[in-house]
């Protein structure tokens, strides 16, 4: 790959050296020039961990108005699994999750790598790397555009009580926005320390919404009556849990379709046809809403990398599936993520609590009565294509 190029880290932790070795690696074998990594602002910590959203959102910004020399990025990661099957991920220049043909060639080379006992693998200094990159501020980015995104105006006007769960660094970046009351973790402990309970000790997953009990988000609902709004993300914060004082935890299915009826009712900035992407699997509910509101459905296979070109280009307003992974477009109808954004929905929520007056449960009682028209066929939809395939000779 000879173009810019981001680099993050994401929780949960992954062994520290990795990341090193991936810039070794990586600066060694050209990828890159100049490259991005991970700064933090004067008289912050350094080395936090970023947001999934964060680097897709850095990707469609370095590329913004360009045809050539386009970023991608590397996220070392592993997600919400355990931190020993961590590994990389590759988003390519549209900002979203790769294709399989992208990853099929990713993992044909590393195969081949491995097979020749890594001696194709060129490594530089670690220091002569750092010089190498330039830093970037993925959170702060991310954080100060905000507002272009959600009405933070709107939440701090009306002095919604936010209880964030600090795992997915929601407290931290909920503190540096002044458009924000500023919200209280839902235990008296630090916000540094992660919070959410893990599901499954022996494996050391960890997920707002998951199956085996104590749930990850049991904490929060135990306090739920503390706050008008509490949510949670998972490790790399790419997915959501909302907790309100009515109801408790909300079935994810259930938050996409207010989200979605709230949206196109309160985003006059969006084109008119401006359709709602959903995964097969997602809640016919969603079917409803969105022919309620005379707008058009697209139905997906099961995969983020679908809503791509919708959001890309803004024919989609909204890609949400069925696990709590969405996200939708700025106020102005232009792409803000092309990744997950678990960030961006529990923020909504209080946008819906502060502009609505009712919690996000409350607004479920009032069902669409219209029957769903049929979604656009899966059928007739391509996942984006992620860049040229290189061949195993190419420079990178």
């Amino acid at each position: 790959m000879r173009v810019p190029g981001t680099a993050g880290v994401r929780r949960p932790a992954v062994p520290r050296p990795r990341h090193p070795r991936a810039l070794r690696a990586g600066l060694g074998d050209r990828v890159g020039g100049p490259g991005r990594q991970r700064r933090d602002r004067p008289g912050r910590r350094r080395g936090r961990y970023t947001p999934t959203p964060a680097v897709s959102h850095a990707i469609l910004a370095a590329n913004r108005g360009k045809t050539t020399g386009l970023a991608d990025g590397i996220v070392v990661t592993p997600s919400h699994n355990p931190p020993r099957d961590g590994g990389f991920k590759y988003n390519p220049p549209h900002g979203g999750p790769a294709d399989t043909g992208a990853t099929g060639w990713i993992a044909g080379r590393a195969n081949d790598l491995l097979r020749a006992g890594l001696s194709g693998v060129r490594r530089v200094p670690l220091d002569q790397a750092r010089r190498a990159v330039d830093r970037y501020d993925f959170l702060g980015s991310y954080v100060d555009d905000l507002p272009n995104a959600v009405d933070l105006d709107a939440i701090r006007d009306a002095g919604v009580r936010i209880g964030a769960d600090p795992w997915g660094r929601q407290r931290r970046l909920l503190g540096r926005d002044r458009r924000t009351p500023p919200p209280g973790p839902h235990r008296g402990q630090s916000a540094g320390r992660p919070h959410l309970a893990v599901h499954d000790p022996g494996l050391g997953r960890q997920d707002p919404h998951g199956l085996l009990l104590p749930s990850a988000m049991a904490s929060l609902v135990g306090r739920k009556e503390e706050f008008q709004i509490a949510t949670g993300n998972d490790a790399d914060a790419d997915r959501h849990g909302i907790v309100t004082p009515d109801r408790g935890l909300m079935n994810p299915n259930h938050f996409l379709a207010v989200a979605i009826a709230y949206l196109l009712s309160h985003r006059p900035g969006w084109a008119a046809e401006a359709a709602v992407g959903k995964t097969l699997v997602s809640s016919s509910l969603i079917d409803r809403v969105v022919a309620d509101l005379g707008r058009t459905l697209v139905e997906v296979p099961v995969g983020f990398k679908w809503f791509v070109p919708g959001l890309l280009d803004g024919s989609v307003g909204f890609g949400g599936e069925e696990s709590a992974g969405a996200s939708f477009l700025r106020r102005d109808g232009s792409v803000w993520t092309t990744d997950k954004d678990g960030i961006l929905l529990a923020l909504l929520a209080s946008e819906i609590q502060a502009v609505t007056g009712r919690s996000p449960r409350s607004c479920t009682s009032s069902s669409p009565t219209t029957s769903a028209s049929p979604p656009t066929p899966a059928s007739t939809l391509r996942p984006p294509a992620s860049r040229s395939r290189p061949s195993a000779s190419s420079p990178r």
